[in-house]
């Protein structure tokens, strides 16, 4: 079915052909929603890799090493396999296992005699066994050949002090996370593999006993100009203000105080809200919404604080069991702007990067 999908209602074009992706996937079960997301993104010229965790049942890794025995040319299951446990180096460790897989095996690939591909991939995109694509792989190559070899990270935040991360870093390095979710260059790959400065490595140790380093590792080697992770970029730790959602010290057309004590946010005058959300803003069970109405009124542009103000602060909605429960918090510190802001797709990343940073002058020889 695969194959027939692949052939048949997505013909491959010449741009898909000459852009060749790689895609790691994390897998622990559901079989059968996995290949439901393999079917969607198997393409003859794209490269994958699965990681099947350790402590997974015998019967999952049988059927996906199953699977994978149906593309024996590009299509790989890490030969081993780690005990994921959340929050900790075992992610990155097994993201490593299937980027040093990807890699090796592609070596492999292009030295066979014909060769069985004529090219490396481009991109490498990392998933779990959970997710979906929104785009065709026609799509996803168009996006990602505007990035001339660019990374891009999810959410990067320049981050003061954290308690998770280490007191210091090696070498001096600033503090930056993002998301654990990537999309690499083959360049970044191979320096993430070879590790020919050793600064992966001292990383790896750094974070080893701290908390959720799949979110640190990559956004550090990313904004550290100095390191020379290809498709890195540098990112000015002293910046203010970004677009999403910001936390806000002072602007002229806000009020000078909000009620209760709550934090300045502002974002855009778009949202996606859950039914409970949109009840609580209707029933106003706190009266906190008609009070952020009354002291808004006199004010500009409302529409882009009082949905902001309500959704990053914590206090609103973790004491009423009746309030915003799927808000986020936002750490507020030295005024420094936190985004917990995800980006839905990877052209409105492109959209947020290239504007920051071509207001700045701080996007390099990378310049989209």
């Amino acid at each position: 079915m695969i194959a027939y999908t692949d052939r048949k209602r997505n013909p491959i074009t010449k741009d898909e052909e000459n852009f060749p992706i790689a895609f790691s996937l994390l897998v622990y079960h559901n079989f059968d929603q996995i290949e439901q997301l393999f079917m969607s993104i198997y393409r003859r010229q794209n490269f994958y890799c699965f990681h099947v965790d350790a402590s997974s049942h015998s019967a999952f890794k049988r059927k996906i090493a199953q699977l994978a025995k149906c593309f024996p040319n590009n299509v790989v299951v890490d030969s081993q396999p780690v005990d994921v446990k959340y929050g900790t180096i075992s992610i990155l460790e097994a993201e490593f296992r299937c980027m040093t897989s990807l890699i090796k095996d592609l070596n492999l690939y292009l030295t066979t005699d014909p060769p069985l591909f004529q090219q490396e991939w481009k991109y490498s995109i990392n998933l779990t066994g959970e997710e979906l694509p929104l785009f065709t792989n026609l799509e996803l190559v168009e996006v990602l050949r505007k990035l001339r070899g660019a990374n891009v990270l999810d959410g990067p935040e320049y981050i003061n002090s954290l308690q998770w991360f280490p007191k210091t870093l090696p070498r001096g390095l600033s503090k930056f996370k993002s998301s654990a979710h990537f999309v690499l260059s083959f360049e970044a790959v191979t320096f993430l593999v070879n590790d020919p400065t050793q600064v992966v490595s001292e990383l790896f140790e750094a974070f080893s006993p701290h908390n959720f380093p799949e979110e640190a590792i990559i956004a550090i080697l990313q904004y550290n100009w100095q390191v020379g992770f290809p498709g890195g970029r540098k990112r000015e730790t002293n910046a203010k203000t970004i677009l999403g959602p910001e936390y806000i010290n002072s602007l002229q057309w806000f009020p000078k105080t909000l009620p209760r004590g709550l934090s300045k946010f502002k974002s855009s005058a778009h949202f996606v809200l859950s039914f409970e959300a949109v009840t609580f803003l209707v029933n106003d069970p706190t009266q906190v919404v008609s009070e952020l109405f009354e002291a808004f009124s006199p004010h500009n542009f409302p529409e882009e604080a009082i949905i902001a103000i309500l959704q990053y602060n914590w206090q609103v909605w973790r004491t009423n069991s009746t309030g915003s429960k799927y808000g986020w918090k936002i750490m507020v510190e030295d005024q420094i702007c936190v985004p917990v802001e995800k980006f839905d797709t990877i052209s409105a990343y492109l959209e947020y990067d290239h504007y920051h940073f071509s207001q700045t002058n701080q996007l390099g020889d990378t310049c989209l």
